[in-house]
């Protein structure tokens, strides 16, 4: 079965080092077709609301990422991770978006690594862009005061011409908010990203199998990130139709996001 996994990533950032080559190996061992990535070199702050001292800009940052992911054919996607704490979305982004819209497929933020909430007006400069360039926005979501889901789902409301996706649907929760905004908001989605087994069995059939995507985080947790998802398919092929479990795994996936799916070399 085809797989995309939604949420990947490469770079350093503390103590994790998320090299494309491993990310690779592991897509290959775990039969990924296509990743989806994001470079954790973006984070202004760390947990600790420590400033991250960086020379580096949100556009090189991310072509840095870009030219890794370049080398593998279209096996690997980008989120544009931005840094809204230090910087807009201005001009100069646009264009280097619109150059490169082959290969960036969304915005991607952690809120608690930009030291903001996500109701706060910094981001209104990438929604904005969002919605003229027509690409999803991916939000880190965790009951942490920065990200929580309600403030995701303001958001979507307010912007309901652009497609949300509650990255971990609300980390440090039993994910039951999270479940009933994504049903209601017809526009915000979530992902299995850190979330059990039961409780994304629990999201499907809340909120239909048409809203939620396959998310690993790999390889943040090394080489074996794909370990814990060893039984997952197994008990959803026991639960949901094959319709549905595509849907999870790739259907849902090409219909978010643009110029992924296909063959490769």
């Amino acid at each position: 079965m085809e797989i995309i996994d939604t949420h990947t990533h490469i770079g350093q950032f503390g103590q994790w080092n998320c090299s494309c080559e491993t990310l690779m190996t592991c897509m290959r061992k775990f039969g990924v077709s296509q990743g989806i990535v994001s470079t954790i070199s973006g984070n202004e702050y760390d947990y600790e609301l420590n400033l991250v001292n960086s020379d580096k800009g949100q556009i090189r940052i991310n072509h840095d990422m870009l030219q890794e992911i370049k080398k593998y054919k279209g096996r690997l996607k980008a989120l544009f991770w931005i840094r809204p704490h230090s910087e807009v979305a201005d001009r100069q982004l646009e264009n280097y978006l619109e150059v490169n819209r082959e290969w960036f497929v969304g915005l991607k933020v952690h809120p608690r690594c930009s030291n903001l909430k996500f109701s706060l007006e910094n981001y209104h400069t990438y929604l904005e862009l969002c919605k003229k360039l027509a690409l999803p926005f991916c939000i880190h979501t965790q009951n942490d005061g920065f990200s929580n889901i309600e403030y995701v789902y303001n958001v979507a409301k307010q912007y309901s011409d652009i497609n949300f996706i509650a990255i971990h649907m609300e980390m440090g929760t039993n994910h039951q908010c999270a479940m009933q905004y994504i049903k209601e908001c017809s526009n915000l989605y979530g992902d299995t990203t850190m979330v059990k087994i039961d409780d994304v069995i629990k999201a499907i059939r809340c909120c239909g199998s048409k809203k939620i995507l396959f998310g690993s985080d790999a390889v943040v947790f090394g080489e074996d990130s794909y370990r814990r998802y060893d039984d997952f398919e197994e008990k959803l092929i026991n639960t949901f139709s094959g319709t549905e479990i595509e849907d999870l795994f790739y259907n849902n996936a090409k219909r978010f996001f643009k110029y992924i799916g296909g063959s490769y070399e």
